[in-house]
């Protein structure tokens, strides 16, 4: 089949999908219900058509967090001034009264 980037296709457990990368044996494509995925070209064998008429995937965020939080300077400070518990070392005994 002669498939090229941008061809839609569909695929038998993931559904329809958009190749997005030719990468020599592989393509890469982006399904509408399973995200990104790479197969065997020799896999792609199914023209598809787009789930709706003018169907675009949505944008993908480019940042690490989806919700930044402002850091809490007072936490930080109580944290640091908070004495932490000394345990004996391995091996020295320990008295008991």
């Amino acid at each position: 089949m002669g498939f090229q980037v941008s061809d839609w296709v569909e695929h038998q457990a993931y559904g329809r999908g958009q190749i997005i990368n030719d990468l020599g044996t592989y393509w890469v494509i982006h399904y509408a219900e399973s995200g990104e995925k790479k197969i065997l070209k020799s896999f792609a064998q199914h023209h598809g058509q787009p789930p709706s008429p003018g169907f675009v995937f949505p944008k993908l965020s480019t940042s690490k967090s989806r919700t930044a939080k402002p850091k809490d300077p007072a936490k930080k400070a109580t944290k640091a001034a908070t004495p932490k518990a000394s345990k004996p070392p391995v091996g020295d005994p320990v008295s008991v009264d």
